[in-house]
């Protein structure tokens, strides 16, 4: 999933020093408060909740199930065992669990407490079932499928970060693949662990130099905590030793935003002779392109990207080109009816609806589609102020108090807010409720009403 940076950074920039709150932001894509950063992006599409969904509880976990061991565990366990699965299979988990007690008193100790570590699972009796996963792993620390299936169980269910990094880290010294740090990211995220996670990256970077999806990962992690030259330097380091298609596209979105351009054109052009055709080589070069304020070569570039694989998100980079770059409203508007056809509730394409057809002079229509946004966004302050300038345009000055006040409520803070209240106020001939609400509204200029929509088209990065 490819998509143009959100520069969406509502504030008043040096004059009012406002600030927004990044949490709810963050949820809001390009109507959010604040710009998504593209490395976020990044570490989000490394998410393991659309790879690894949640297992069927009615079946075993692949590398449990009785024709995968039934040549690997004593003889005399074999029925025990598939006794084990049987009732398991038929929801009779006690019964289940002490035919796997019955095995590990014949002596298949590995698979018997594995078994019992699965039901209890299943059972909701993690405190058990995490006993019972750790006495397993001190038997057996190298076989894949468990320490998969145990990874998947510390993310969903631990709190002990130091546990989840050394089964996860485990994981990867086993298997290589980039699945174990996907899960180290997830399990950091719901525990808060980005630094501990930031240091468990380095040392595997440091530990396998050639390994791509490393590099990859650490280099993205370094650039969200604020160490940008060290990512550089890694991501740098990463596309000569990379054949992936999705690696070199997410260094690509990487180096851009940062001005690096040679080297991101280096990198599209080693896509291009690996994977001339794939939708991930096409959209690195349109991302590239549109950093360098090349907008018609980047919608060519996603126009051929969509054409390879249909999805949202390319969707989503060739509305926002032709609405806020190109000013080509009949085409955004035929790929915002595309992504609402996929989802009907999608904020970001609803407000650029919205944008295009206040742009367009229809204030009526885009309030029909702002309204949309504050019935799907009821918490989030932006909706109500943006519905709010939208009568203010249309000069109904009470009914944009209204939203504007709503707005004010939810984040008292920003400054841009309580301007433009105190604006909608004086409109509306409420003077004293103007200077109340913003002492020096007289004296501060409302530069543009639609400055913040206007804050989208940001200067792009200057090439290094």
């Amino acid at each position: 999933m490819t998509e143009l940076p959100n520069r969406l950074a509502f504030r008043d920039i040096e004059s009012a020093g406002d600030y927004f709150n990044l949490e709810i932001a963050l949820k809001f894509g390009i109507f959010s408060a604040v710009r998504k950063g593209v490395i976020s992006l990044i570490v989000g599409l490394f998410a393991v909740s659309g790879a690894f969904a949640a297992r069927n509880s009615q079946k075993l976990p692949d590398g449990l199930q009785y024709r995968q061991i039934k040549k690997i565990i004593l003889k005399d366990t074999r029925s025990t065992f598939k006794s084990a699965e049987r009732y398991f299979n038929k929801g009779k988990n006690s019964l289940s669990d002490q035919h796997y007690l019955s095995a590990i008193e014949k002596g298949e100790k590995f698979y018997g407490i594995w078994g019992r570590a699965w039901v209890a699972r299943q059972n909701k009796d993690y405190l058990a079932a995490g006993k019972l996963y750790t006495e397993a792993f001190l038997l057996n620390d190298s076989l894949e499928i468990f320490l998969h299936d145990y990874a998947l169980y510390l993310q969903q269910y631990s709190q002990d970060w130091d546990w989840i990094n050394k089964i996860c880290t485990r994981l990867y010294d086993v298997t290589k693949e980039e699945e174990a740090l996907s899960i180290l990211l997830e399990a950091a995220d719901r525990l808060n662990q980005r630094p501990a996670a930031l240091k468990s990256l380095q040392e595997l970077a440091r530990r396998y130099p050639i390994r791509a999806d490393v590099q990859v990962f650490y280099s993205s992690l370094l650039y969200e905590s604020g160490s940008k030259e060290m990512a550089i330097e890694v991501a740098r380091q990463a596309i000569s030793i990379t054949q992936d298609p999705f690696h070199l596209k997410l260094l690509v979105l990487l180096l851009t935003q940062e001005g690096y351009f040679i080297e991101s054109a280096q990198a599209c052009e080693k896509l291009s002779k690996i994977a001339p055709r794939s939708a991930h080589t096409l959209e690195a070069w349109g991302f590239l392109e549109f950093q360098q304020g090349h907008y018609q070569n980047a919608v060519t570039h996603y126009r051929k990207a969509l054409n390879r694989d249909y999805r949202l998100s390319t969707l989503m980079s060739l509305a926002r080109l032709n609405v806020f770059y190109l000013n080509e409203a009949d085409q955004a508007i035929y790929y915002v009816k595309a992504i609402l056809n996929l989802d009907r509730d999608n904020c970001d394409a609803l407000y650029i609806m919205a944008e295009v057809k206040r742009r367009q002079g229809n204030i009526k229509a885009a309030l029909k589609y702002s309204e949309r946004l504050m019935d799907l966004q009821p918490e989030h302050p932006q909706t109500y102020y943006y519905h709010g300038k939208l009568y203010m345009q249309n000069k109904d000055f009470h009914n944009a108090v209204k939203y504007l006040e709503t707005a004010v409520l939810y984040n008292p803070d920003i400054k841009r807010y309580r301007l433009v209240l105190a604006k909608a106020y004086a409109g509306a001939g409420l003077t004293d409720k103007a200077r109340e609400t913003y002492t020096n509204y007289l004296n501060e200029p409302l530069k543009d009403l639609w400055q913040e929509e206007n804050m989208l088209k940001g200067t792009p990065p200057s090439p290094r």
